[in-house]
């Protein structure tokens, strides 16, 4: 079982967060292959679109996009001794996903408070844009490095590695539909792996 992180680009308004079940399998210690089944959750949150007024009230619209993701990958892991048990190693992973992604419709309601000159953001409304989606296929490689501490039965792995992902996606707005292919070499990502030898 593993969790895994990915972290974008301050300012860029996304978080990406998965869970996963993860098989190594060889006749080494040293060498092995491993598969791998994903999903994550990924959330892009959007900028105002629109401030409305309501008497000492302002009301910030935005949209954010919701993206349910799964996965399915195979790499090869090489490792080697450290030090003791703890095991240094390298790892490339490729790996196929889907997504399918929704909007939403997020309402901030924020109040001025001209005594202190700041604002309060004192409640939020969010509902679920109808009509309104995204269907994204990816094929990712995932370069990564980390370390292990076998500890008898279960071991634990940390990683962290560069996200190469290349996408096709159709996203479906309120009046048009676009389609749009992208490939992206800057997403950082950590995995925190619990293994259990059988």
């Amino acid at each position: 079982m593993f969790t895994e992180n990915q972290l974008f680009s301050p300012g860029s308004n996304v978080d990406k967060v998965g869970v996963g079940i993860l098989a190594r399998m060889g006749p080494r210690e040293s060498s092995q292959w491993r598969f791998q089944l994903l999903y994550s959750n990924l959330s892009t949150r959007g900028g105002i679109a629109q401030i409305d007024k309501l008497s000492d009230t302002d009301i910030h619209v935005r949209f954010n996009h919701i993206q349910h993701q799964g996965a399915l990958g195979v790499g090869r892991e090489v490792s080697r001794t450290f030090y003791k048990k703890i095991r240094l190693l390298a790892a490339f992973d490729a790996r196929l996903a889907y997504a399918y992604g929704r909007y939403e419709k997020w309402k901030d309601f924020v109040r001025y408070d001209t005594l202190n000159m700041s604002y309060t953001t004192f409640r939020y409304t969010k509902e679920t844009v109808p009509g309104m989606y995204s269907r994204v296929i990816s094929a990712q490689a995932l370069p990564s490095i980390g370390v292990r501490l076998p500890l008898r039965k279960i071991a634990l792995t940390a990683e962290t590695g560069l996200m190469i992902n290349m996408s096709y996606g159709r996203y479906q707005g309120s009046v048009s539909r676009t389609a749009q292919s992208d490939m992206d070499i800057t997403g950082l990502i950590h995995r925190f792996i619990l293994t259990y030898s059988l």
